[in-house]
């Protein structure tokens, strides 16, 4: 599908704009909330979330490994949940995006989870390769 593939199903979000931040007497409201207006381009964004089956095609195609399989950062596995554990959410070194918890298997069509930023934008990488559209993380507005 190399270069004007189908990709998935995109939203266009029409440009606009919105305030951001929080008012000053907000409860709980942090210094750098200061309120102030924001214009946003328009964009498209995918419609849903990238699945375990379209990640799977990425690492299959590209031979690319996470960096929960890696390791990477000095960190075993990836942040996981384990109902019986003396801390149920923690780094544990057995998961990653191929097996994200102990509960249930890894359905293709679900959300894929157990990846880092770096993970997600070597997908999106792949992705634009793919399809030949720009693909790329959404960012913050500021």
């Amino acid at each position: 599908m190399r270069g004007g593939g189908e990709g998935p199903q995109m939203v266009v979000v029409p440009k606009g704009e919105f305030w951001m931040g929080s008012p000053e007497g907000e409860e709980g409201r942090d210094g750098d909330e200061r309120r102030h207006p924001v214009e946003v381009g328009g964009f498209a964004m995918g419609r849903y979330e990238v699945t375990v089956e379209a990640f799977q095609r990425f690492v299959e195609e590209t031979g690319y490994r996470t960096d929960a399989e890696r390791n990477a950062g000095g960190r075993e596995g990836c942040w996981s949940y384990e109902k019986d554990a003396e801390k149920p959410w923690d780094w544990r070194g057995w998961a990653s995006w191929r097996k994200p918890n102990q509960y249930q298997a890894n359905q293709g069509l679900r959300p894929v989870s157990c990846v880092s930023w770096n993970d997600a934008v070597a997908y999106a990488k792949w992705l634009s390769e793919e399809t030949g559209e720009g693909c790329r993380l959404p960012t913050e507005a500021v």
